[in-house]
């Protein structure tokens, strides 16, 4: 998809994510560890595969600590930015506070912010890091970059609230990409000078912006625009409350109405405020610089990047290899697993005696074959994959027993499936 952009658009492209790329959250469940760590290697792999310009670093990021990122032997072709994570355990220059990139004629600086939250979080990981409060760097680090940009991104893991927050603050930030704090999309926002925005998470869209910048103004075309549709709006309140008063009062009284008297001239300021915003806005259609975003749904049967492809692939192995190891070592040391494909569990075929129109009409379905769906793929140890299935007596309370991913040629680790 992300070629396609690139071959469909006749403008460079540049390629950024806020972060929240490698756990889903901080805290890893012993088991899963392995697999995720194995899972978050291919995904630096792929980023870099992909040739993204710079990734933020989000709360989640930092799981099982900042060295794990640093080790890895494609991270350094990868720009990880956060300019308010200190580190004495890896290398410096390992992690960077900004970039700055060329795109066409424009110098544009990436900055990065770690929501500092994680710092009393409990991680899967030696805490090797500290997160400093982003008012404590974001001032200095724009410093560094100021009269180097034409303009200025800002990838924050913070909280929505937070980011508007820096919008409001520091006017030279013109766009604020964000992640970690919320999963869901939101769509292209104006808060004082900057855009923000967040892409849903789970890789399943991709965010995209087209910009007409002008580094001239160094403002978006629907700020003023956005100040006098505010500015209208107060003067109908301004006349609603009038028309009140008048109903009310006759013409004397208004003029010994103090209310009446401070309404008249917040009107006459609302009409002046408007007619030199109508000013602006013609002169910011002239100016100004402008933008459209959408959402991009990533479907499977888009084709893939081979190169992506194959690190894609090669995870997945990876991960299903570990899972089967961890369940040998369960089955030698006779702990087995209460669920997974090595339970102790009857299988499907103990139902059919009892069941048979069921276990026939069950056989006709996709179900029945989940089992070498995931064989077929080279998942079928992959804890992610299996989807449990149950029956009724598997949903009664304190029972302990759990479903089975269903149409495992082997009796004991099938799926009850009815």
């Amino acid at each position: 998809m992300i070629e396609q952009v690139r071959n469909e658009s006749d403008k460079p492209v540049l390629l950024l994510d806020a972060g929240g790329l490698l756990f889903e959250r901080p805290m890893i469940p012993a088991p899963l560890l392995e697999a995720r760590k194995i899972q978050a290697a291919g995904i630096i792999k792929a980023m870099g595969a992909m040739q993204y310009a710079a990734v933020g670093i989000a709360a989640q990021d930092l799981a099982v600590g900042l060295n794990f990122l640093a080790q890895q032997d494609d991270a350094p072709a990868l720009p990880w930015l956060s300019a308010n994570l200190e580190s004495e355990a890896v290398p410096k220059g390992a992690i960077q506070p900004f970039i700055l990139t060329r795109v066409a004629e424009l110098s544009i600086a990436v900055i990065g912010l770690t929501d500092d939250q994680i710092n009393t979080a409990p991680l899967s990981g030696p805490k090797d890091f500290r997160i400093r409060p982003w008012p404590d760097v974001l001032a200095d680090t724009l410093k560094n970059v100021r009269g180097k940009a034409d303009m200025i991104i800002l990838l924050s893991s913070y909280p929505d609230e937070v980011n508007r927050r820096i919008a409001e603050e520091f006017e030279e930030i013109s766009l604020i990409i964000q992640s970690g704090a919320s999963t869901g999309a939101k769509a292209l926002r104006l808060f004082g000078h900057a855009l923000i925005t967040q892409v849903s998470s789970r890789g399943q869209y991709l965010g995209r912006m087209d910009i007409d910048w002008n580094p001239s103004s160094r403002q978006w075309g629907q700020a003023a625009f956005r100040r006098h549709k505010e500015a209208r709006g107060r003067l109908d309140r301004i006349n609603w409350r009038l028309g009140r008063m008048e109903k009310r009062l006759d013409e004397r009284e208004r003029k010994e109405n103090r209310d009446y008297l401070q309404l008249l001239a917040e009107k006459e300021q609302a009409a002046e405020e408007i007619s030199r915003l109508e000013r602006q806005v013609r002169t910011e259609q002239d100016q100004s610089s402008s933008y459209s975003g959408n959402f991009i749904a990533l479907k499977v049967s888009l084709p893939e990047d081979p190169g992506v492809r194959k690190i894609v692939l090669q995870t997945r192995d990876a991960v299903n290899s570990v899972h089967k190891k961890t369940l040998e070592e369960a089955k030698r040391t006779g702990n087995v697993p209460a669920s997974g494909p090595e339970s102790a569990m009857t299988g499907w075929q103990a139902c059919r005696s009892c069941h048979p129109e069921q276990t026939l009409f069950w056989q006709q379905t996709r179900h029945a074959g989940a089992w070498q769906t995931l064989e077929k793929a080279r998942q079928q140890f992959n804890q992610d994959c299996l989807i449990l299935s149950c029956d009724p007596a598997d949903l009664r309370p304190g029972n302990g027993r759990q479903g089975q991913p269903a149409g495992r040629p082997a009796p004991g680790a099938q799926g009850r499936g009815l």
